[in-house]
């Protein structure tokens, strides 16, 4: 099976359109690029040894309406060219308006449409370029509707991430020390707080203040601040006597997320997916600015599991923050009954599935 993925704007578009690729296969699967990112992600794709082709920028139509036009029209016309002389059996968009000139030119050339959301909230482009899909695959329950058949397969997750989910606590400390020259304690309890790939600043100054008020030194602490945030964090562990490890940003979120027994993070449709995919309890605080509040509804479907807990930005506090730190490490049956309950929402296989769906119905 031949397939194009339509993908592009951020990364929690394009990163799961890149794992679906690579489970195709090189020689079965092409990136069509869209969005002001394009040319930063097929360098990123063509890295996998992945064919990609990166459409005319297409900023964001709220913003920049006739821009967002002119790029729409030459998007679709570069589009409909590269999918004219090298025909597949499917295209895949994976959200977002990015996916718009792609998946206009693939039903205007009769090529099958399949659409997958990582979000429990189907996206707004989603939602409108169903009427024309044969299936939309979703990573999680989804909150509202659709006008095409829904299969709940899970998110595409990077290979590497998936092949370190059995790292044990030894074997990720041992890692840790490795990469970033920190050695942890496999006795007690470690914290891991991101905020995503900019950092959030609600979530780097609270956490400090909330370790402070916590008061056991012995809980171990991993925060990922955020590009240009670290300085600032670093001054407000200054006085905490808790061992820690702070970095701008990694690569290496295996061995973190491994050794991890608490996360706090933000809940975008990736990171919900490999906190199931380690087990991990976390607090998640939803970006309260995601398009339709679709972050809540992911931490929602988290924390309804029993695998986690949603604090809103407008209600985070030192106090706040504090009570779910009390609740996950003062209690160990705690976390380990999250443990359970986040294991058992991981889908290793959503790549593989998603892809097995669209091959059986277009066959």
């Amino acid at each position: 099976m031949k397939i194009v993925i339509s993908c592009g704007g951020t990364g929690g578009h394009f990163f799961p359109g890149l794992a679906l690729a690579r489970e195709a296969g090189n020689a079965n699967a092409r990136l069509l690029l869209s969005g002001i990112h394009a040319d930063a992600q097929k360098k990123i794709a063509e890295s996998y040894a992945i064919e990609a082709l990166a459409l005319p920028p297409m900023p964001i139509w709220k913003r920049h309406f006739f821009s967002f036009l002119r790029g729409l029209a030459q998007g679709y016309a570069t589009a409909r060219n590269s999918l004219r002389e090298n025909p597949p059996d499917a295209v895949i968009g994976m959200g977002s308006f990015a996916s718009l000139p792609i998946l206009l030119a693939a039903r205007k050339l009769h090529i099958p449409v399949f659409l997958h959301d990582g979000n429990a909230r189907i996206g707004k482009a989603n939602r409108i370029l169903s009427r024309h899909a044969k299936l939309l695959g979703i990573a999680f329950p989804a909150v509202n509707v659709c006008h095409c058949p829904i299969l709940e397969c899970g998110m595409p997750v990077r290979q590497e991430l998936i092949a370190q989910t059995s790292l044990s606590r030894e074997e990720a400390l041992a890692k840790i020390k490795e990469i970033f020259g920190v050695a942890f304690s496999a006795d007690a309890p470690i914290l891991l707080v991101f905020g995503g790939s900019q950092g959030a600043a609600a979530i780097n100054a609270c956490v400090p203040a909330a370790l402070a008020q916590y008061g056991k030194k012995e809980v171990q602490v991993i925060h990922l601040t955020g590009v240009g945030k670290l300085d600032a964090v670093r001054e407000a562990y200054r006085n905490l006597p808790n061992v820690h490890l702070l970095q701008e940003t990694t690569s290496e979120m295996a061995p973190l997320l491994a050794a991890a027994d608490l996360v706090i993070s933000r809940s975008g449709g990736s990171t919900v997916a490999e906190l199931a995919l380690f087990g991990k309890p976390a607090v998640l605080i939803p970006y309260p600015y995601a398009a339709e509040n679709h972050q809540t509804d992911n931490a929602r479907y988290y924390e309804n599991s029993g695998a986690g807990n949603v604090l809103l930005q407008s209600e985070l506090t030192p106090e706040t923050l504090t009570e779910r730190l009390r609740f996950y490490l003062d209690d160990e049956v705690q976390r380990k009954s999250a443990f359970a309950k986040a294991k058992a929402l991981a889908r290793p296989r959503a790549a593989a599935d998603f892809l097995a769906a669209v091959a059986e119905k277009i066959n």
